[in-house]
């Protein structure tokens, strides 16, 4: 599973996340500001960071540029969960590199979860998720969400069972004309 670091002033919102997503398996960190978010990278490697704007000490907007000015944390996947954004801090959130913004009042827990989910690596997904092969390598961050189905059932094919002798074979594809024996019939109605 993947290491997940959750960032927010707010106690409730990181243990409530934190629990979910170690339930889920991953390895979560959590802080409370920018700055002591800034000093957990120095033992933990996140691959996706989820991270409030508005906090005591550094806030979101220092944060992102601080690890932008560090290239070792540019293959790490940034989501923004904060609840006063406009349309200028949306944009310098992408200039930042941040792959996805939610607003906290419009986003419920399952929605972050499924969102977080959505942006692992494949081999961070749970077992029961498809494998598809046009997925990007694990290292590559995805530019855009990528949905990951939780409960979409996996289509199976079953091949036709052999005709026993007290049943007779029935075609498993419609027969062309050539392929009849009955003589054409006529309509006329058909061509009116």
């Amino acid at each position: 599973m993947a290491n997940i670091l959750l960032i927010d002033d707010d106690p409730v919102l990181l243990k409530l996340y934190s629990t979910r997503l170690t339930a889920d398996g991953h390895q979560v960190e959590t802080a409370n500001n920018g700055e002591t978010a800034i000093e957990l990278l120095s033992t933990f490697s996140p691959q996706l960071i989820v991270a409030d704007l508005l906090m005591p000490k550094l806030n979101g907007f220092s944060f992102l540029e601080y690890l932008n000015s560090q290239p070792k944390y540019a293959s790490i996947i940034k989501i923004v969960f904060s609840s006063v954004v406009n349309d200028e801090q949306i944009s310098r959130l992408s200039s930042l590199g941040v792959s996805k913004y939610l607003n906290k009042t419009d986003t419920t827990p399952t929605q972050l979860v499924e969102v977080i989910k959505s942006f692992l690596p494949q081999a961070a997904a749970p077992a029961a998720a498809p494998v598809e092969p046009a997925q990007a390598p694990a290292a590559a961050a995805p530019t855009q969400p990528t949905a990951i189905p939780t409960s979409t059932p996996v289509p199976t094919s079953v091949p036709p069972a052999a005709p026993s002798a007290t049943q007779p074979a029935t075609p498993t594809t419609p027969a062309s004309p050539q392929q009849t024996s009955a003589p054409p019939t006529q309509n006329n109605n058909m061509d009116q």
